[in-house]
């Protein structure tokens, strides 16, 4: 996931924020980095609910997406590294950032899914579907 304007990576790792949530931070930056991955996941049909036994999400059934789909963005790396066996989602609050930044909320990744898991894609054209 990159950004349109800065072109930087959507970004997470395994520190937690100090206050507010206190769940892991969600950056964007700049270079190439394995914690840089997200799943696309369908929230009303999660590929995620069958795991095998080992743990590891099965990331090979895909479906088209669709302008205004909602979805779930499952941080790859934390799902891979968790000792618990816990998938992380991006995930919004009505929290204020560590840094006062006007009309900002916080992002975190969070081990659970709740209505705030949920955004909703789009992207600029006249393509109905994205495939990968």
């Amino acid at each position: 996931m990159r950004h349109v304007d800065t072109n930087g990576f959507l970004h997470s790792h395994s520190i937690n924020y100090l206050t507010g949530s206190k769940q892991q931070e969600v950056t964007r930056v700049d270079t190439v980095d394995y914690n840089n991955y997200w799943m696309v996941d369908d929230p009303t049909k999660s590929i995620l609910m069958q795991r095998p036994v080992d743990g590891t999400p099965l990331m090979s059934q895909r479906k088209p997406i669709k302008k205004g789909d909602k979805v779930w963005l499952l941080h790859c790396a934390s799902a891979t590294l968790s000792k618990k066996n816990l998938l992380y989602y991006l995930h919004s609050h009505n929290l204020d950032p560590p840094q006062a930044i006007q009309d900002a909320r916080e992002v975190s990744c969070y081990e659970r899914r709740d209505d705030n898991s949920h955004w909703k894609v789009s992207w600029e054209g006249d393509d109905e579907f994205w495939t990968w």
